[in-house]
């Protein structure tokens, strides 16, 4: 053999290697994108709701203390602040709604496989009045992370009120 005569083969060769890389690549990317695919999960369209309070609606409350409020799934914390307030008769008071820290383990909630309960502190942002009804209110503009809006107990999408007295 001449040469340089084996110059073309491996240059065909390796051109017929990027070509199958490009190819293995392309089916990599397409294939993981499919919704329901293990790697990302099917999209969430159910609404969250509230599961519970501590201390629940109509117990006392400690004049210093906070209500836990946990909803069915992790919340947009932007809806926070805007979808969750006490109120003293009428009148909204300023409220503080503390979230939990992130994930430990750093798991976007739409890689997991079920919902998790979120927890939220809500208190006012100074002491509340002692022997005193007091409402919170939680907004239908609560959302998920999805975007889907909190609904009440019967599935509608109304403000949840609920009640509760400061121990004196």
């Amino acid at each position: 053999r001449a040469r340089g005569e084996g110059v073309p083969l491996m240059g065909g060769v390796a051109h017929l290697g990027r070509k199958v890389g490009a190819l293995l690549a392309l089916l990599c990317v397409s294939g993981c994108l499919d919704p329901g695919d293990p790697v990302l999960a099917v999209k969430d369209d159910d609404p969250p709701e509230l599961v519970r309070t501590v201390p629940a609606e109509g117990e006392l409350l400690d004049p210093a203390g906070a209500i836990l409020v946990t909803f069915s799934e992790r919340m947009d914390e932007r809806s926070l602040r805007p979808g969750i307030w006490l109120a003293k008769g009428k009148d909204r008071i300023p409220t503080r709604v503390e979230v939990p820290p992130p994930d430990p383990l750093g798991i976007p909630e739409a890689s997991q496989q079920e919902d998790v309960e979120y927890t939220v502190k809500v208190s006012g942002e100074s002491a509340l009045s002692p022997d005193t009804d007091y409402v919170l209110v939680l907004d239908p503009v609560l959302t998920d992370t999805e975007g889907n809006a909190l609904v009440g107990p019967a599935g509608e999408g109304r403000q949840i009120v609920l009640g509760f007295h400061t121990s004196p």
